[in-house]
């Protein structure tokens, strides 16, 4: 979820970028890491964005997107780490309870 000493600075700066017009939030997780690790990082952000998303004009949305696929090295474990992060992923979003498109 990014270095520890720059959390108090990700709401101002989601919140600043997002006023004037829709955005698109685009959230990376290492699907290489371990899995509560990925979860873990997926709730922080889906709930620091849906904080900002509510006090914004239109809805935004968000894309997540899996990186390190390349350090997986069997295909049946990629696809079993993609199909975890997309239910991590939903299952952050419905839990932030927040104003996403």
């Amino acid at each position: 979820a990014g270095h520890l000493e720059y959390y108090s600075s990700h709401s101002s700066c989601l919140e600043a970028f997002s006023q004037s017009t829709p955005s698109t939030f685009l959230t990376l997780a290492d699907i290489s890491a371990k899995p509560d690790d990925v979860k873990t990082q997926l709730n922080y952000w889906s709930a620091m964005i849906g904080n900002v998303c509510s006090k914004c004009p239109q809805p935004s949305e968000v894309i997540v997107l899996g990186t390190h696929a390349d350090k997986v090295k069997d295909k049946a474990e990629l696809d079993s780490l993609c199909h975890l992060l997309n239910r991590h992923a939903d299952e952050a979003v419905k839990k932030s309870k927040q104003h996403f498109a």
